[in-house]
Protein backbone atom coordinates (compact mmCIF):
# COMPACT_ATOMS: atom_id res chain seq x y z
CA UNK A 1 0.00 0.00 0.00
CA UNK A 2 1.52 2.97 -1.12
CA UNK A 3 0.37 6.72 0.39
CA UNK A 4 0.27 8.67 3.31
CA UNK A 5 1.30 7.25 6.32
CA UNK A 6 -1.66 8.60 8.40
CA UNK A 7 -3.73 5.66 5.97
CA UNK A 8 -1.56 3.12 6.77
CA UNK A 9 -2.12 3.53 10.64
CA UNK A 10 -5.54 3.32 10.29
CA UNK A 11 -5.63 0.65 8.09
CA UNK A 12 -3.28 -1.73 9.72
CA UNK A 13 -5.75 -1.02 12.52
CA UNK A 14 -8.95 -1.72 10.82
CA UNK A 15 -7.03 -4.72 9.34
CA UNK A 16 -5.91 -6.27 12.57
CA UNK A 17 -9.61 -6.47 13.79
CA UNK A 18 -11.02 -7.88 11.05
CA UNK A 19 -8.76 -10.51 10.58
CA UNK A 20 -9.54 -11.18 14.40
CA UNK A 21 -13.34 -11.67 13.42
CA UNK A 22 -12.60 -13.72 10.65
CA UNK A 23 -10.58 -15.75 13.13
CA UNK A 24 -13.19 -16.29 15.50
CA UNK A 25 -14.32 -19.57 16.87
CA UNK A 26 -10.87 -20.71 14.58
CA UNK A 27 -8.62 -20.60 17.50
CA UNK A 28 -9.44 -16.68 18.25
CA UNK A 29 -11.47 -16.57 21.55
CA UNK A 30 -11.91 -13.22 22.45
CA UNK A 31 -12.56 -10.43 20.06
CA UNK A 32 -10.03 -7.00 20.64
CA UNK A 33 -11.42 -3.83 21.62
CA UNK A 34 -10.70 -0.75 19.55
CA UNK A 35 -11.01 2.55 20.49
CA UNK A 36 -10.81 4.67 17.25
CA UNK A 37 -9.58 7.96 19.41
CA UNK A 38 -6.84 6.02 21.01
CA UNK A 39 -5.99 5.03 17.17
CA UNK A 40 -5.99 8.70 16.31
CA UNK A 41 -4.02 9.72 19.47
CA UNK A 42 -1.40 7.33 18.55
CA UNK A 43 -0.91 7.68 14.59
CA UNK A 44 -0.96 11.58 15.76
CA UNK A 45 2.38 10.54 17.65
CA UNK A 46 3.65 9.42 14.76
CA UNK A 47 2.77 12.07 11.91
CA UNK A 48 2.59 15.25 13.59
CA UNK A 49 6.56 15.96 13.75
CA UNK A 50 8.54 16.31 10.67
CA UNK A 51 12.00 14.46 10.95
CA UNK A 52 14.92 16.67 10.34
CA UNK A 53 15.78 14.14 7.63
CA UNK A 54 12.48 14.97 5.74
CA UNK A 55 12.92 18.59 5.88
CA UNK A 56 16.69 17.68 4.31
CA UNK A 57 15.47 16.34 1.87
CA UNK A 58 12.79 18.65 0.76
CA UNK A 59 15.45 21.59 0.48
CA UNK A 60 18.05 18.91 -1.42
CA UNK A 61 15.33 18.55 -3.93
CA UNK A 62 14.75 22.18 -4.29
CA UNK A 63 11.64 22.63 -2.25
CA UNK A 64 11.64 25.45 0.39
CA UNK A 65 10.21 24.40 3.88
CA UNK A 66 8.44 27.50 6.20
CA UNK A 67 6.84 26.28 9.27
CA UNK A 68 4.33 28.60 11.40
CA UNK A 69 1.71 30.89 9.86
CA UNK A 70 1.29 32.40 6.82
CA UNK A 71 -0.71 35.41 4.79
CA UNK A 72 -1.24 35.38 0.92
CA UNK A 73 0.01 38.89 -0.22
CA UNK A 74 -1.09 38.23 -3.71
CA UNK A 75 -1.37 35.21 -6.38
CA UNK A 76 1.72 34.31 -5.69
CA UNK A 77 3.07 35.50 -2.84
CA UNK A 78 2.90 35.12 1.00
CA UNK A 79 4.17 36.90 3.67
CA UNK A 80 5.69 34.44 6.55
CA UNK A 81 6.24 36.49 9.75
CA UNK A 82 9.46 38.84 8.15
CA UNK A 83 10.16 36.92 5.37
CA UNK A 84 8.58 37.73 1.77
CA UNK A 85 7.71 34.68 0.02
CA UNK A 86 7.25 34.03 -3.82
CA UNK A 87 6.42 31.41 -5.76
CA UNK A 88 5.36 29.59 -9.28
CA UNK A 89 3.00 27.18 -7.64
CA UNK A 90 2.14 27.61 -3.65
CA UNK A 91 1.04 24.10 -1.54
CA UNK A 92 -0.55 24.69 1.73
CA UNK A 93 0.40 21.38 3.79
CA UNK A 94 -1.22 22.53 7.23
CA UNK A 95 -1.70 19.06 8.91
CA UNK A 96 -5.18 20.26 10.19
CA UNK A 97 -8.67 19.52 8.89
CA UNK A 98 -9.29 20.78 5.66
CA UNK A 99 -11.30 24.03 5.19
CA UNK A 100 -12.99 25.61 2.18
CA UNK A 101 -10.24 28.51 1.44
CA UNK A 102 -12.04 32.15 0.66
CA UNK A 103 -9.82 32.83 -1.95
CA UNK A 104 -9.80 33.03 -5.91
CA UNK A 105 -9.40 29.81 -7.63
CA UNK A 106 -10.20 27.89 -3.89
CA UNK A 107 -12.68 25.75 -5.75
CA UNK A 108 -9.84 23.62 -7.20
CA UNK A 109 -7.97 22.90 -4.41
CA UNK A 110 -7.61 19.12 -3.49
CA UNK A 111 -7.61 17.62 -0.10
CA UNK A 112 -8.36 13.85 1.75
CA UNK A 113 -10.56 14.18 4.32
CA UNK A 114 -11.79 10.79 3.76
CA UNK A 115 -7.80 9.40 3.30
CA UNK A 116 -6.46 11.09 6.46
CA UNK A 117 -9.49 11.46 9.08
CA UNK A 118 -8.90 13.56 12.10
CA UNK A 119 -10.79 12.28 15.13
CA UNK A 120 -13.97 11.06 13.90
CA UNK A 121 -14.90 8.38 11.52
CA UNK A 122 -16.43 10.67 8.34
CA UNK A 123 -17.68 9.07 5.53
CA UNK A 124 -18.22 10.13 2.32
CA UNK A 125 -21.43 12.64 1.40
CA UNK A 126 -21.14 13.30 5.97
Amino acid sequence: MHGCQSKKYFYEAAEAVAKCRHLSGRGITRLPDASWRAIVKEKNKFTDPIPENTIKNLKCSGIDFYRGSTVFTGLTTLDAGDQKIQGRFIIIASGADPIALPIKGGEHMITSPYICPSNEVRYPGQ
